[in-house]
């Protein structure tokens, strides 16, 4: 077999529904980056940038009479392989009845269009919320999905607090919200956040590799359930300490209420092995991430922080 047909066959057709989110958008540039064909799906496209896909509908998963416009084979009749459900795991407002009927919805659209392999994006911080026993609700439904359609592969990916740049959630995030204040700040001001525990932060770009792992192993997993985060716990104090240090400003951190939470209290399934939420890499992310909010902020001065962004990649290749 010679090198176009090999290329063909790892060449998959994939639907990614909530492509004009953040998670989303970066989801589709990876895979197409990969060489895959790819259909997003979503109410809108992503206020940031145009994501790079081959079809965009948008539409509303919650109505049964559009999945079949959304999950139909490609314009070449070329079937669905692989589909991504990411709408509503992470900004916790869609896990209620709405939000039940479009996982249902898309499932039974995979079963009639005869998807292969399926992922839905969950939330860990539901966990601890009001939402928790909707999120549990609708994990059930994927699993009970598994178990009943044998030939269709399910992972169900627990999200930790992921943050990075073209986040249409520019007003919510904790992470970017931080960014915003230190690049707002001038030398000698201070800066106060308000504590909130330990909690597994990953860069966009990690968790999108983490999300196509999931996939790509889910058949020889006996469990469906991943956890997609850092193996390092941190509090927003300490994302704040990295991210002033980045900006090279003087700036000073008040911590209101800091977290008392000791690292041996997080509870074991978070303990995975794996690199993405070391102490390095979190830190290149919170570069990147800081470049984008300055950039919109001010639109100038990157130099100093494009020099820390190259010093942090050294540091990170120069480690076996």
């Amino acid at each position: 077999m010679n090198d176009t047909k090999k290329e063909e066959r790892r060449r998959k057709n994939i639907v990614v529904i909530g492509a004009g989110g953040f998670i989303g958008y970066h989801l589709v540039t990876k895979l197409k980056s990969l060489g895959h064909w790819v259909r997003g799906v979503d109410l809108k496209q992503n206020e940031y940038h145009q994501t790079d896909r081959n079809q965009f509908i948008i539409g509303d998963a919650s109505r049964i009479e559009n999945i079949s416009t959304m999950l139909c084979p490609t314009p070449e009749k070329e079937p669905i392989d692989e589909l991504y459900q990411l709408i509503g795991g992470k900004d916790g407002k869609g896990c209620n009845i709405g939000h039940i009927a479009v996982n249902t919805n898309i499932l039974s659209g995979c079963v009639k269009y005869g998807i292969g392999y399926v992922f839905y994006a969950s939330d860990i911080s539901l966990y601890k919320e009001r939402y928790k026993s909707s999120a549990f609700a609708i994990e059930s439904i994927y699993k009970k999905f598994a178990n009943d359609n044998r030939r269709i592969k399910v992972a169900v990916g627990r999200l930790s607090t992921i943050f990075g740049p073209l986040d249409p959630s520019f007003d919510d995030s904790s992470v970017i919200d931080i960014c915003k204040q230190v690049s707002n700040m001038r030398d000698g001001g201070m800066l106060t956040i308000k504590g909130d525990g330990l909690k597994s932060y990953l860069f966009i770009q990690d968790c999108v590799n983490r999300i196509i792992k999931c996939v790509e192993g889910v058949e020889g997993r006996k469990e469906n359930l991943i956890f997609i985060g850092s193996t390092e716990m941190y509090t927003l104090g300490d994302i704040a300490t990295m991210i002033i240090g980045i900006s090279g400003k003087d700036t000073n951190l008040s911590c209101v209420h800091p977290s008392t939470i000791q690292k041996d209290s997080i509870p074991y399934t978070l303990k995975e092995k794996g690199t993405e939420g070391q102490l390095g890499k979190i830190e290149e992310g919170l570069g990147i991430t800081f470049e984008w909010v300055d950039g919109l902020i001010n639109k100038k001065n990157y130099l100093q922080r494009r020099a820390y962004r190259k010093k942090v990649k050294e540091a990170l290749h120069s480690k076996p």
